[in-house]
């Protein structure tokens, strides 16, 4: 009966997290943190373009939606204390304005970094300020 009960749960957690994009597309600030969230519907960040500020630390989070990218006015992102294996690969190519990431205390073992294919070195991920990445699996940390 827990295991039922945990189950409906999850999916009323879906719906509502489905029904919070959906409704409130002007958002500019998100904290879900503490929340016992394990998964994010895949198009979630697709309507909230307007995000500048997300917080998903202390969930159970395995992965980030790739809708994520949607986001070209994120500024920072807070993803600590879950257990994310791997960040969107192009995240720093789509959220140019992202200053801070704070993804410490995750499973990850790379970090995503800038394409070689953008125009000018300076345009490549320079607004990326503050990487807070302790206590991961990281072997090793793109330089660009």
């Amino acid at each position: 009966a827990n295991v039922f009960a945990e189950e409906a749960a999850e999916m009323g957690n879906q719906a509502l997290l489905r029904d919070l994009s959906l409704s409130l597309t002007q958002l500019q600030r998100l904290d879900l943190s503490q929340n016992h969230v394990r998964e994010l519907p895949l198009t979630f960040f697709s309507r909230l373009a307007h995000l500048q500020h997300v917080h998903l630390q202390g969930n159970s989070l395995s992965e980030l939606p790739n809708s994520l990218l949607f986001c070209s006015q994120l500024q920072s992102l807070f993803v600590g204390h879950n257990q994310l294996q791997q960040l969107p690969p192009t995240l720093l190519d789509h959220c140019r304005q992202l200053s801070y990431l704070s993804c410490e205390r995750n499973e990850l073992r790379t970090l995503p970094e800038a394409s070689d294919s953008q125009e000018e070195t300076t345009e490549k991920s320079g607004h990326l300020r503050e990487l807070s990445c302790s206590y991961n699996q990281l072997a090793w940390i793109p330089v660009h």
